[in-house]
This record gives C-alpha cells, sequence and structure tokens, in this order.
C-alpha cells in the first residue's frame, strides 16, 4: 500500500515537471543543462568518476542558491511568543533565517565533504589501481559551468525577474536540496558500480568496441535516469511558487 502511494505520488510529481516544461523557462534550461551534459559526456569520453565530480559540484551549487531561498521562505505558520502579549517581529524572522541559513551551510557542506572525501579517496588512493579512471578536471569544471548558469538562470527568472514568492516554509526550502540530490547520486553511483560490467563483456568478447559500446549505453541510461529524478526535484520546489 505505501509503494503505491510513493508511486503514485512520483508520478504526479514527474508529470507536473514535465508539463511545466511547456510554460517553465528555468525547466527547460535545466533539461538543456543534463542534454548538454550527457553530449558531452559521449563527445569527450569522460569517465564515470569524472560525472561523480561533476555532479558532486552541481550540489554544492545547489547548496549555494539554496541560500538566498531559504532568506526569501515564509516563516512556518506558528506564533513566536514569548509571551501572550508577544509576537516575533520582522526583526526576529530575518534572524531566525539567518540561523537557518548558516545551520543549512554548516550541515550541508559537512554532507558534501564527506561525499568529497569518498570521491577523493575512490580517484586519488591508488587502492582500486587501474580499475578507476581518473576524472577530466576540465570536464568537472565545463559541469559545473553549465550547471551554475542554469540554477543562476533558474533564481533570476523565477524570483527576481518574475517577481514569485517562495511559498514554502524554511524547512521546507532546508530539506528540499537532499530529496533532490540524494537520488539523483544514487543513480550515478549504480553507473560506477557497473561500469566494471562494460569491462567484462570487453574482455570475454575481446573486443574494445564492445566495451566502449556497454560504457556509452550505462552512461546515456543513469544520465538520462538522472535527467528525470533532477527534473522530478525541479517539478517538487517550485510547485507550490
Amino acid at each position: 500500500m505505501a509503494i503505491g502511494k510513493v508511486f503514485i505520488l512520483g508520478m504526479g510529481i514527474s508529470t507536473m515537471a514535465f508539463v511545466e516544461l511547456k510554460t517553465d523557462n528555468s525547466a527547460k534550461s535545466l533539461l538543456a543543462s543534463n542534454i548538454l551534459t550527457i553530449i558531452f559526456a559521449l563527445a569527450l569520453n569522460w569517465s564515470v568518476m569524472t560525472l561523480l565530480w561533476g555532479y558532486w559540484l552541481q550540489s554544492v551549487i545547489i547548496g549555494i542558491f539554496t541560500v538566498p531561498k531559504i532568506l526569501m521562505a515564509q516563516m512556518p505558520k506558528v506564533e513566536w511568543n514569548v509571551s501572550k502579549s508577544f509576537k516575533a517581529s520582522n526583526v526576529s524572522e530575518f534572524a531566525t533565517k539567518i540561523f537557518m541559513a548558516g545551520f543549512f551551510c554548516l550541515h550541508y557542506g559537512i554532507f558534501h565533504f564527506s561525499y568529497f572525501m569518498f570521491l577523493a579517496f575512490f580517484s586519488f588512493s591508488g587502492f582500486f589501481g587501474r580499475a578507476v579512471t581518473q576524472p577530466d578536471w576540465i570536464g568537472v569544471s565545463l559541469i559545473g559551468v553549465i550547471f551554475f548558469a542554469n540554477h543562476l538562470y533558474s533564481l533570476f527568472s523565477n524570483y527576481l525577474n518574475d517577481g514569485k514568492r517562495i511559498t514554502n516554509t524554511i524547512d521546507q526550502v532546508f530539506m528540499g536540496p537532499y530529496t533532490r540530490i540524494i537520488p539523483m547520486h544514487l543513480t550515478i553511483m549504480a553507473a560506477g558500480f557497473l561500469t566494471p560490467l562494460a569491462m567484462f563483456f570487453g574482455a570475454v568478447t575481446g573486443s574494445s568496441f564492445v566495451q566502449l559500446l556497454f560504457e556509452k549505453a550505462i552512461i546515456v541510461f543513469f544520465l538520462g535516469l538522472k535527467t528525470f529524478l533532477d527534473l522530478m526535484g525541479h517539478g517538487w520546489l517550485h510547485k507550490k511558487d
């Protein structure tokens, strides 16, 4: 029963996300950014480690742009009273937002520092020998530039130019990036674990072309799935705006 509810919720959010592609320019920009990344990944033969580092950088960028959203978010609908006659002023509300923004930076930063150490171990320790291809740092930087431009455009397009209000509360904005990035990174990590299958098929067939074909197929499938999850997360974050 619970699985059915999750499935229905996921289908509803995903449908909403793709419907928004017709009217939401920031969703179109996000889709274009993901497609451009896939094209570069195939054309420049990026390894899975390059993509893992690139999407780690995208996660950091999502966190950076979450901070102004926390400052623009709505306060929870509770009375912040220290007595029956006192209610929180605008100053105390802003102070609360500043505190939550700082706490988010600390919380999100610890999460990404741990993830950074995980990626650094796989990339630089040499524990796995030649089984792990070194990341293309130019490619990582290019992914960062693509998604920074996308999120900057989304912030200006949705809230600064169009004048939309963030109607989600602070706690919803605070948790929003996690609901978006965790499925995204699990998807890309799954691609990393399946990449040795391409090496296996290449060894069995004795063909480097077969290995390359399987590697490309894995990248296209999982990056396509990541794009779908990205759009779902975007749709959920903007569903109330």
